[in-house]
């Protein structure tokens, strides 16, 4: 091959490349955060107006996406039902400046977080950003459970968007069957070739 075919071919090749990076003053952009509706209840609520709301007893989030998180929770999750429930003792509701609509939620005691897949998890305080993250944080003494499996952890992040559980530090369960034609020293013996 030539040595000016080689220059062009590698021109060729190097152009898509060039062309697919984003200005360098381009600001990267954040996943943004799913919509859809939340509903809060519990036994006492004090609010002040467009500014932050406390409740405390039996104290429930429930939200239910729209737009893509739906879509995605429903390729995901058969059935209508696609909701995040948010349990705790205690909530501060934070609003977006001069609305009603929540930007942050703290919890306190005994936090839960349910998905509509069966999944569940608990830690000892937690935050929702809905303007930030597509993600609820729980601290503490913190436990995932899903599908027969529990993972212990001080930290977890539940993505909303993916449906997903992720814990720092975690200590998993698993379960184990065995069976009962096998002796327990046949199972310490490598598998045969």
């Amino acid at each position: 091959m030539s040595p000016l075919l080689r220059l062009l071919l590698l021109l060729a090749l190097a152009a898509p490349l060039v062309a697919q990076e984003p200005p360098q003053n381009a600001q990267p952009q954040r996943p943004s955060s799913p919509t859809g509706t939340v509903t809060i209840a519990a036994d006492r609520v004090e609010m002040t107006l467009q500014k932050s709301a406390m409740l405390e007893g039996n104290v429930e989030v429930v939200f239910l996406p729209d737009g893509e998180t739906r879509q995605t929770l429903q390729k995901q999750i058969p059935g209508e039902d696609q909701r995040v429930i948010l349990n705790a003792d205690q909530m501060k509701v934070f609003f977006r400046e001069g609305s009603s609509t929540p930007a942050k939620i703290q919890a306190i005691g005994r936090v839960r977080i349910h998905t509509a897949d069966g999944k569940s998890a608990t830690g000892d305080q937690g935050m929702w950003d809905l303007e930030g993250e597509n993600a609820i944080f729980l601290e503490g003494k913190c436990t995932i459970l899903a599908d027969g499996r529990v993972m212990t952890s001080s930290r977890i992040r539940y993505d909303l968007k993916e449906n997903r559980f992720e814990a720092a530090r975690a200590v998993l369960t698993l379960p184990v069957e065995s069976r009962k034609d096998t002796s327990p020293l046949e199972l310490l013996a490598p598998p045969q070739q």
